[in-house]
């Protein structure tokens, strides 16, 4: 069993991890935006982190659920979803390797996403993306 004070802070813990998975949706699907925006598919880079977010909401809701109400094998159950998630994430954090420089344009997706835009006649969004890029990078790292 359990202690109260342990199930409260594992649902902490769940809690930013799923509140995480939610902010890095919400970028992912901006930067898909913008790609489809001027014709291109969105790169793996975003995509993969989209799709593990997903299911990281899924399964971080099942295992918040599952921390007060189900039994002890299907909190076994959620361990194992929750390695899934971190297998992926990893994944994500490799493809995004290329990404990880403090300038904006020394990073490949935000030279794609800058190009790109400016290649359409539309107006690149240099600051705002790479604002965004550091966020996704740091929040898949904090994800892992």
């Amino acid at each position: 069993m359990v202690a109260p004070l342990a199930k409260s802070t594992i649902w902490i813990l769940r809690f930013f991890q799923w509140s995480f998975a939610v902010i890095i949706m919400a970028v992912t699907a901006d930067f898909i935006h913008q790609f489809r925006s001027f014709g291109s598919h969105g790169p793996r880079e975003t995509v993969v982190p989209l799709i593990f977010s997903v299911l990281a909401i899924i399964f971080t809701t099942f295992s918040i659920i599952g921390l007060y109400f189900l039994s002890p094998p299907m909190q076994l159950v959620s361990t194992l979803l929750d390695m899934i998630l971190w297998v992926g994430y990893l994944a994500s954090a490799g493809l995004l390797r290329r990404n990880y420089h403090i300038h904006g344009r020394n990073n490949r997706l935000w030279r794609e996403l800058y190009y790109g835009r400016a290649s359409i006649g539309k107006r690149p969004y240099s600051f705002r993306n790479s604002a965004l890029l550091k966020l996704l990078a740091a929040l898949v790292v904090i994800q892992v």
